[in-house]
């Protein structure tokens, strides 16, 4: 079969969770035999006239990466969401390459013109929901004040929630005590009409009544919608998709991956409960919480626990700063930088427990499953699909979202009762693997792409 993946990002450059499993999909596909090309934006700040296309092999995989500059659309927050540039560029695309599917792991920064150009050329497409995009302008359903969203909102709410992160909107809600939000969400409905246009409310509430009905619009299109938790299933069937269009599908490990995280569990030395050696690994950002777990590592009085902070760190960045600040003269943190995927096996063997203390409604963190496959428990959020990946007191322990308190209590049960890492550890489930995972989904690509050759697991 002929497969065209897109992502919104791809490595060497992004190596988050979603532009990592993208990248997984296309060499699984490739090792089978198949003909796969992907398609990633590199660059939305490009000192370019208009799209360009660069073409490169990155481990073995053909990827063609588009550059441009955002500023140059007269209406950049329109085509955010919406982009006829891309669409009439992938329409060029489509015809020349022919894939018999096309493999959607975000329409951010693609815009939903994507999709529109797949069926118009009769080219079946699996949208992969890697987060909440398509109900989000801010993707991750949290507000600028930390506080959840349903996704289920009018464009009043949603304009004052993304207005909040204007600067000069934001000064105005503080100094009013939130009164400027409240009276943008209820502009156009409580006759507060001029004060509305005042914040260039009114536009943005029109856009975003029609960025909602255009890209739900869009997903129900698609031939079919792949989501990776129950949560976010459920989430989008609370903000009214169909529910027989959306197929819960977890993530999987790669074999040659997951073959080296089980040698790394079978290396590990167990360590005594006071040497407790607790992990953090991923994007060192504020919604992924890890003040949370600085604070509360702080808080445990074991001489030979260890913390180690796995992941990008630059004492220019200012929440970067704020997590040295945090961790004080404690010897027993470390800030170990960014790592390479290949160092993950050494690093998993290296601890006892790996925290995941994300305040965002996160889906299917690969580190967990990645943890997990190295036999390490897993300290998470009692939240979203983080929830459904650690069985509590079973595989795992579970902290209420932003309560270094109640994370604190954890990681002290860790060291306080003995055999309780290994308790955990031993309930582990096993991993699913890629295999399985296509096993899964082959009747799908098999039913939307008929006359192409059947997809092959060998």
């Amino acid at each position: 079969m002929r497969f065209l993946v897109l992502s919104h990002h791809l490595p060497p450059n992004y190596n988050a969770g979603a532009e990592l499993y993208a990248l997984g999909q296309c060499q699984w596909l490739q090792s089978k035999g198949h003909t796969v090309q992907a398609i990633a934006i590199e660059d939305i700040e490009a000192s370019v006239p208009k799209l360009e296309a660069r073409c490169d092999i990155y481990q073995e995989v053909t990827v063609h990466r588009l550059f441009f500059d955002r500023l140059n659309y007269a209406n950049p927050f329109e085509v955010s969401h919406d982009n006829p540039e891309i669409e009439k560029w992938l329409a060029g695309f489509l015809e020349e390459f022919r894939p018999d599917i096309m493999l959607v792991n975000a329409c951010y920064l693609f815009g939903v013109g994507v999709l529109r150009a797949a069926r118009q050329l009769g080219i079946p497409t699996v949208v992969y929901l890697h987060d909440f995009w398509f109900l989000c302008q801010r993707i991750t359903l949290m507000r600028p004040d930390g506080t959840l969203c349903s996704g289920n909102v009018n464009a009043e709410t949603c304009a004052a929630c993304i207005s909040q992160d204007k600067r000069a909107h934001l000064w105005a809600d503080r100094l009013s005590l939130g009164q400027a939000s409240r009276t943008l969400a209820a502009g156009s409905k409580a006759g507060f009409e001029p004060f509305t246009d005042l914040l260039g409310g009114r536009q943005k509430i029109e856009t975003l009544k029609l960025r909602r009905q255009r890209l739900l619009r869009a997903l129900e299109e698609a031939d079919q919608v792949i989501a990776p938790s129950l949560y976010l299933k459920k989430v989008f069937e609370e903000n009214g998709f169909p529910k027989d269009k959306i197929l819960y599908s977890r993530y999987s490990q790669d074999e040659n991956r997951l073959a080296a995280l089980v040698a790394a569990r079978e290396r590990r030395l167990t360590t005594s409960p006071g040497n407790l050696r607790v992990g953090f690994l991923g994007q060192t950002k504020p919604h992924k919480g890890v003040h949370l777990l600085v604070k509360a590592f702080r808080k445990i009085n074991a001489e030979g626990a260890r913390l180690s902070i796995h992941g990008r760190f630059d004492e220019t960045d200012k929440y970067h700063r704020h997590l040295k600040k945090l961790a004080g003269s404690d010897e027993r943190i470390k800030f170990a930088g960014p790592y390479h995927r290949e160092q993950l096996p050494e690093i998993l063997e290296n601890l006892d427990v790996v925290v995941v203390p994300s305040v965002w409604l996160e889906n299917s963190p690969l580190v967990i499953m990645e943890a997990q496959a190295a036999g390490l428990p897993v300290i998470t959020t009692n939240l979203g699909g983080m929830a459904e990946m650690v069985r509590p007191e079973q595989n795992g322990l579970l902290f209420a979202r932003n309560d270094v308190a109640d994370l604190t209590r954890q990681l002290k049960r860790l060291i306080d009762e003995p055999g309780l890492v290994r308790k955990l550890a031993e309930r582990i489930p096993p991993a699913k693997t890629t295999g399985q995972e296509y096993a899964e989904l082959m009747p799908i690509f098999e039913r939307l792409a008929p006359t192409a050759r059947p997809l092959s697991l060998s």
